[in-house]
């Protein structure tokens, strides 16, 4: 688990402006080695349950081949100066010492409009439907897609925040594979997710990306770290049964 000193690239160093994005407040940081991070707070009022779902789904879709940004715990110093934004932000700020959500910034990409999500490529729309499938992805609408464009052209899936795995892993619910209600990928053909490979995470996968996993955020869920590693295999060995 990501306990230790964190590192330069690690560590929050400036924050530059607040984004829009609801209550959530997620905001644009800087850390000590330069790099621009989307950051998203522990101390907002989704809180350390949803970091550790959005980190752990973010490492899934990567491992099924998803473009997407990086994603990164990163470290938010404690007494950090307040630099940006209003009153409440402040306060959800100092609420949110500690480890954060960082995903890598990309400056010249943009949402996505509907014709362009009607011209996705195959394979981008296809990878995305299975991981979005597997993910439980319910934020994935026509209106609000999380797909960007960036100036090549290239489309990058964003946002894995609304994926509802890990709550029906935790509370032990019936589980679905199927593309939940309102994804646009649901009405656009784009129904090639079966015929891909299944790919899912193996246990070394799982062991990895949980001890990449700040402690805080594991102390969100109500068993411990080898529990969680046994019920997400398990998981995915449901959703290879499902196929």
């Amino acid at each position: 688990m990501t306990t230790d000193a964190p590192a330069p690239a690690q560590t929050v160093a400036r924050l530059l402006s607040v984004m829009r994005g609801g209550s959530a407040f997620p905001v644009l940081a800087e850390t000590a080695s330069g790099e621009k991070h989307l950051l998203k707070l522990v101390g907002s009022a989704s809180g350390a349950r949803n970091l550790l779902a959005e980190f752990l789904a973010s490492r899934i879709a990567a491992h099924l081949d998803v473009a997407m940004p990086p994603v990164r715990p990163l470290y938010l110093p404690p007494g950090f100066p307040w630099q940006v934004g209003t009153d409440e932000f402040d306060e959800m700020l100092q609420r949110s010492y500690g480890w954060n959500l960082g995903v890598a910034y990309l400056p010249d990409a943009r949402v996505a409009t509907p014709v362009e999500l009607g011209r996705l490529p195959e394979g981008f729309a296809a990878r995305l439907e299975r991981a979005d499938r597997l993910l439980q992805n319910v934020d994935r609408t026509a209106a609000n897609p999380n797909v960007l464009i960036d100036a090549t052209g290239q489309p990058w899936a964003i946002d894995f925040g609304a994926c509802l795995f890990l709550e029906r892993i935790v509370n032990g619910t019936k589980l679905s594979f199927t593309l939940p209600a309102g994804h646009f990928l649901a009405s656009s053909g784009a129904r090639n997710a079966t015929s891909l490979p299944a790919r899912t995470p193996e246990r070394n996968d799982v062991r990895t990306w949980i001890a990449e996993t700040p402690r805080a955020w594991l102390e969100s869920v109500p068993f411990d770290a080898h529990t969680l590693e046994e019920k997400l295999c398990a998981y995915f060995d449901a959703y290879t049964g499902s196929r």
